[in-house]
């Protein structure tokens, strides 16, 4: 059976601060612009800071630093994503809001397997 698909490579961790700016500046222009996608901001986020995390820790320290920086940011975005999807949220299309779960939920998944590879790769 071919597995391939689900091997993904490590991303390199000088992608992590423009992760880290692209999603604070979509999150900031959230606040003003409601159509902005703000849980792919936060999951970039996420997918900047486990990379940087993961990468500027020593390896003894890598299991609290990456364990410690997911379960913050999964904290978040389930605030986020509490938000967006509420019935008093009304300004935004329902099919912009599906898009932004689904490209956030891709970014989430993508930084949980760093997050592990990261771990593993300590230990």
């Amino acid at each position: 059976m071919d597995t391939s698909w689900r091997t993904q490579k490590e991303i390199n961790p000088t992608k992590a601060p423009p992760l880290i700016a692209i999603g604070l500046a979509m999150v900031l222009a959230a606040q003003w612009v409601p159509q902005v996608p703000v849980l792919v901001g936060v999951a970039l986020l996420m997918l900047g800071s486990t990379l940087a995390a993961g990468h500027r820790v020593p390896p003894q320290w890598r299991l609290l630093a990456t364990s410690t920086n997911l379960l913050i940011y999964l904290a978040l975005y389930a605030i986020f994503l509490g938000a967006v999807m509420h019935p008093s949220a009304t300004d935004i299309p329902h099919w912009m809001r599906l898009t932004d779960l689904g490209a956030s939920t891709w970014l989430v998944v993508v930084s949980l397997q760093q997050g592990v590879r990261q771990i593993q790769s300590a230990a």
